[in-house]
């Protein structure tokens, strides 16, 4: 979808798992257009959001968008904007951003994503889902749309759904990093950790940010698989 505008990481399962949920790219959407000061604080925004300060990237955006006349120029700054506040955690105000997004563009998969992306953050994950299906209705072969159900699937904790749409991702596009760290997650909740190695290898190698913290998940999964079974005293279940 870019140089990914991804979203936040989130803890998951008891704080052992953190896990990189991608946005869509709208980076690779954007490039010099409309008056030479929008088509600056463009290529500013997109500096300052490729160094992770989303912040500072906001109103240099913003002031682009305002310069912009091009439809498919403002579709891909409002989703660029929303995935900012998404980065920033504010996802109501990202909700907003991709909603005016959608309003110029009612049949793009990589808006509906973003939006169940922003849904997905909050918690909603059913709401979350009928924008990822709504998207995947629109464009089957999506790659960092697989990758968003992929995530949902570990979320709900929901392995081998999440393993299959991850795989399918990695398919369709190989150098998403997110899709890697991701299935590793989710190889080594099914105790498949040479996968999960193998994996995690291959999101360090595509420029993973995050490397040691999957690690880390990995091997305290590891350790909770080594653990032998815990007995119940039938004793302790008598009123």
């Amino acid at each position: 979808m870019r140089t990914p505008f991804r979203t936040a990481a989130r803890p998951l399962l008891l704080a052992l798992f953190l896990l990189l949920q991608p946005g869509c790219d709208f980076l690779a959407g954007l490039g010099a257009r409309g008056p030479a000061a929008g088509a600056a604080a463009e290529r500013e925004g997109v500096r300052l959001f490729q160094a992770r300060r989303f912040e500072e990237a906001i109103p240099h955006l913003e002031k682009a968008l305002a310069a912009t006349t091009d439809r498919d120029g403002q579709v891909n700054l409002l989703a660029a904007i929303g995935n900012c506040h998404n980065e920033l955690d504010r996802y109501d105000e990202a909700l907003g951003f991709y909603r005016r997004a959608l309003a110029l563009d009612p049949e793009s998969a990589t808006v509906l994503t973003n939006i169940g992306v922003a849904y997905r953050l909050k918690g909603d994950y059913d709401e979350a889902e009928r924008n990822y299906l709504a998207a995947l209705a629109l464009e089957p072969d999506y790659a960092e749309l697989h990758a968003s159900l992929g995530a949902l699937a570990v979320f709900r904790e929901d392995y081998d759904k999440a393993i299959r749409h991850l795989e399918r991702a990695a398919k369709l596009d190989d150098g998403l990093p997110v899709v890697h760290s991701n299935l590793a997650i989710a190889y080594a909740s099914v105790e498949r950790f040479e996968d999960a190695e193998r994996a995690l290898k291959r999101a360090t190698v595509r420029g993973y940010h995050q490397p040691e913290v999957i690690k880390e998940r990995i091997e305290a999964l590891r350790a909770l698989s080594r653990e032998p079974a815990r007995r119940i005293d039938p004793a302790a279940l008598r009123p």
